[in-house]
C-alpha cells in the first residue's frame, strides 16, 4: 500500500526513532527503492548508536544514583533515618486517602 503523503519533520523524527529502537511500527515506511536502501543504511548506523548512546545515559544515571547515595551516607543522619522517615510519611499519606477516600458510592 503506497502512502501519498508527504513527510513531515515530525513524521521523520517518528519514524527514525522507531528505526533506531527496532520497534518498526510500519505505518511510516519508505516507498521507492533507493529510499528503502537508505533506511537500511540509516539503521545499520542508527541502531549501534543508540545502544550506545542508551548505554551512556544508563552509566550517568548510575553514576548519579551513586553519588546521591554516598552523599546520603555521610551526612550527619544514617540512611536508616531517612528511610524510616519516608516509611511513616508514607504511611500516614495512604492513611489519610484510605480515609479521604473509602466511603460507599
Amino acid at each position: 500500500m503506497k502512502s501519498k503523503k508527504l513527510w513531515t519533520a515530525s513524521s521523520a523524527i517518528f519514524f527514525a526513532a522507531t528505526t533506531m529502537a527496532t520497534i518498526g511500527y510500519g505505518n511510516i515506511v519508505p516507498v521507492t527503492s533507493y529510499g528503502r536502501i537508505a533506511c537500511v543504511i540509516f539503521a545499520l548506523f542508527g541502531v549501534p548508536l543508540a545502544i550506545i548512546t542508551i548505554g551512556d545515559v544508563g552509566k550517568f544515571l548510575s553514576e548519579c544514583i551513586i553519588w546521591l547515595y554516598n552523599k546520603m551516607k555521610r551526612s550527619r543522619c544514617s540512611l536508616k533515618y531517612y528511610f524510616d522517615n519516608f516509611r511513616g510519611k508514607i504511611a500516614r499519606l495512604f492513611h489519610f486517602f484510605f480515609i479521604i477516600f473509602n466511603r460507599k458510592i
